[in-house]
């Protein structure tokens, strides 16, 4: 079970019940647990909402008089938070306008609520923000007489009477945490390229304008009057390959083949031909970039 009601006031205020009474049927009996959040309630350790709406709480921290704080109240329902009214330091609303109070340290508006259309036995959250993030927030129900409310301890459900004002105190330090400057997002490593197998033979197949070509098949065969394929690798987008070369053949040719034959490799003395060795020469497992230009068949 939760703890139940009420607004815990140090003052006995009109709005306010400082016994309590004979409530009749209880509004609360199957409202959700309410919540508060500040550095009295585990939130940010430079944010306390104060008497009226809370207990006292004890602070050391240096009071942030150039803060700009936003004050936001809506009606919580099962599918989020409704807008009711908004506050600020510059402008008036609703007949409310945030003030700095420098002696007392604390920020200060006051919720008029006979200037809205609101439900009671209803969850309204009123919401802190500075700088467009929230600091603290705090649930509170309306109930539509004085009788309904409740004294009760620091835990308990806070009440608000219907039709009156509500003032709304806070006090907040320097070093919120929400206006910390967050760590830089560190930029991932990029990745590894692939390790290059021993003996392999690399380099890059591009088109008469020095783009890429992929998908390209890179052969390695046996030298001789017989040629061999022994291994195979086809080009990556950027028309880069690497062609592994078996430790039983020191010694291969190297072929560029376009399966689509659209294209053909320009060979030794520049003869077009839809697949050749690189310059006709023997190559050493390993070498590169063995590189090579194919052009469109005409």
């Amino acid at each position: 079970m939760f703890k139940r009601l009420v607004w815990a006031a140090l003052l006995c205020l009109p709005l306010v019940a400082c016994e309590l009474a004979d409530t009749g049927t209880d509004p609360l009996t199957d409202v959700p647990t309410l919540r508060i959040a500040d550095a009295a309630h585990n939130g940010d350790q430079h944010f306390y909402f104060l008497p009226p709406l809370a207990w006292q709480p004890e602070y050391a921290g240096d009071f942030d008089l150039t803060a700009q704080p936003e004050v936001t109240i809506c009606a919580l329902n099962g599918s989020g938070c409704s807008g009711i009214v908004s506050y600020s330091t510059t402008a008036e609303s609703y007949g409310g306008t945030i003030r700095a109070e420098p002696v007392g340290e604390f920020f200060h508006v006051n919720w008029h609520t006979d200037r809205f259309d609101l439900a009671v036995n209803t969850v309204y959250r009123i919401g802190v923000q500075v700088g467009g993030a929230e600091v603290g927030f705090l649930d509170v129900m309306l109930v539509d007489n004085k009788s309904k409310l409740r004294s009760g301890g620091r835990d308990d459900i806070i009440t608000l009477v219907n039709g009156r004002t509500a003032p709304i105190k806070f006090r907040i330090e320097q070093g919120l945490t929400s206006q910390n400057d967050p760590e830089p997002p560190t930029e991932p490593d990029p990745p590894e390229p692939p390790a290059i197998p021993e003996g392999a033979i690399t380099g890059t197949v591009t088109d008469a304008t020095g783009g890429g070509l992929e998908g390209i098949t890179v052969s390695a065969l046996t030298p001789g009057m017989v040629n061999t394929v022994v291994s195979a690798a086809q080009t990556q987008a950027d028309g880069t390959y690497v062609l592994p070369v078996p430790d039983a053949y020191p010694n291969v040719l190297v072929r560029f083949e376009d399966s689509n034959m659209v294209f053909q490799t320009e060979c030794y003395d520049n003869v077009p031909v839809v697949f050749c060795s690189v310059s006709g020469s023997v190559l050493t497992r390993g070498s590169g970039p063995i590189d090579a230009v194919l052009h469109p068949i005409p």
